[in-house]
């Protein structure tokens, strides 16, 4: 006789705030240090944005 898993199986909730608290300082620390790296982040139709609030800035599409 095999054991199967039931087919409700109980999987813990994510909460997404959280997801981001640990991701942040990850990324943030993964850039900084390798930041030749970056691209590993990105995909072709990923869009990033960087600039000081209020300035406008050309946001970069895919892995530029």
């Amino acid at each position: 006789m095999t054991a199967t898993a039931p087919s409700s199986a109980h999987h813990p909730s994510v909460v997404p705030s959280e997801v981001g608290w640990q991701f942040v300082p990850q990324y943030y620390t993964f850039v900084n240090k390798e930041p030749h790296r970056l691209h590993c982040f990105y995909n072709k139709t990923s869009t990033f944005t960087h600039g000081t609030e209020g300035e406008e800035v050309k946001a970069c599409h895919g892995q530029q």
